[in-house]
C-alpha cells in the first residue's frame, strides 16, 4: 500500500518515501487528540488572583477567571469523577439492579425532573482506555440518568458510596466536557459513515467486473 502511495505521489511531482513515513489509522489521531484535550482543559494551577497562565503557559480564558466556582471541578478533573461514580454504581450485581430498580420506580411514580419523563431503564456505562468515544458514552449516559444516580447515592444502603454524587456546577462542567467531545464523536461517526459507503461502492464496482470473469 505505502508503494502504491508513492508511486501515485511521485507521479503528481509530490515526494514521498515509502520507507521513511506511516499513515496512523484515524481513529486513533482522534483518540491521542482528544486524550491531549482533556488533560489540557483539566491542568490548571490552584487559583490566585495573579494567575493568568496555566500549567502550559497558556493564557487562561476570562470566561473561567469570572466564574471560579467552575475552577474547582475542571481542576479536580470531573471526568475522573465520572468514571469513579459510574464504577461505584456498577460494583456488583446487586448495585446494577438496585440502580435499574431506581429508574424503574421513578418512572412507575409518574417520571423524573420538572417535565416528569420517563427514564429509560438501562444500566451505567464504563469507558475503555484505549477507545475515546466510550468515554464521552459514559458520560452521556451519566447525565442521562443522573436524576435517578442522585437518587440512588442517596437511598438507603448506600452511604459508602453516596459521597460520589455532583453538585450543580460540576454537572455543568461535564455537560460541557460532554460537548467538546461530541465534536469529536460526529467527526469520528461521519468518517465511519463515509467509509462504509466508500467500501459499498468499491465492492459495487468489483461485482460486474467479477460476473464478466465467471462468465
Amino acid at each position: 500500500m505505502m508503494e502504491a502511495i508513492q508511486r501515485e505521489l511521485n507521479a503528481l511531482k509530490i515526494p514521498f518515501d515509502s520507507e521513511g513515513n506511516r499513515i496512523r489509522c484515524f481513529p486513533h489521531v482522534i483518540n491521542l487528540a482528544v486524550k491531549a484535550g482533556l488533560r489540557e482543559v483539566t491542568e490548571l494551577p490552584d487559583y490566585e488572583p495573579e494567575t493568568i497562565f496555566d500549567l502550559h503557559n497558556n493564557p487562561i480564558p476570562q470566561a473561567l477567571m469570572d466564574n471560579l466556582d467552575y475552577w474547582d471541578p475542571l481542576k479536580l478533573d470531573t471526568v475522573a469523577a465520572a468514571r469513579k461514580l459510574v464504577t461505584a454504581c456498577r460494583a456488583s450485581g446487586q448495585r446494577r439492579e438496585a440502580f435499574e430498580a431506581t429508574i424503574r420506580a421513578g418512572n412507575d411514580a409518574g417520571g423524573w425532573g420538572n417535565a416528569a419523563e420517563e427514564l429509560r431503564v438501562v444500566g451505567l456505562l464504563k469507558d475503555v482506555e484505549t477507545r475515546w468515544s466510550t468515554t464521552f458514552l459514559m458520560i452521556d449516559r451519566v447525565l442521562e440518568q443522573y436524576l435517578a444516580i442522585d437518587k440512588f447515592l442517596n437511598a438507603p444502603g448506600q452511604e459508602e458510596i453516596a459521597h460520589h454524587s455532583f453538585d450543580e456546577t460540576t454537572l455543568q462542567v461535564l455537560q460541557d466536557i460532554r460537548r467538546f467531545l461530541e465534536i469529536f464523536h460526529v467527526v469520528q461517526e461521519t468518517w465511519a459513515l463515509r467509509a462504509i459507503a466508500g467500501a459499498w461502492q468499491y465492492e459495487s464496482g468489483l461485482r460486474p467486473l467479477w460476473f464478466n470473469i465467471t462468465i
